[in-house]
């Protein structure tokens, strides 16, 4: 849900904006929320975090909109695994 995502958007958007303290502060909210509802292992399963709870349960209509969500995130440093992209949409 929304509690979850949220600091994942807003690292994206303080790594857009050229604040890494604030994305990296964020970042490290996403992982603690994610590892606290999820559980695992923050060392190994950040990406399968970032797939399930921000592409798979918020599909982009556009593929170009999820890749430049992604690309914030990694400039936040979260790590990516591959996003699934089926023709316009990401699943």
């Amino acid at each position: 849900g929304a509690l979850c995502d949220t600091p994942a958007y807003l690292a994206a958007a303080y790594a857009r904006s050229g604040k890494p303290a604030a994305a990296r502060r964020h970042v490290q909210e996403f992982i603690r929320l994610n590892c606290e509802r999820m559980g695992g292992d923050p060392e190994t399963d950040v990406p399968s975090y970032v797939d399930a709870v921000l592409i798979r349960s918020n599909p982009y209509l556009k593929a170009e909109d999820a890749e430049h969500f992604l690309e914030g995130v990694r400039l936040a440093g979260l790590p990516v695994a591959e996003a699934t992209v089926d023709g316009d949409e990401v699943a």
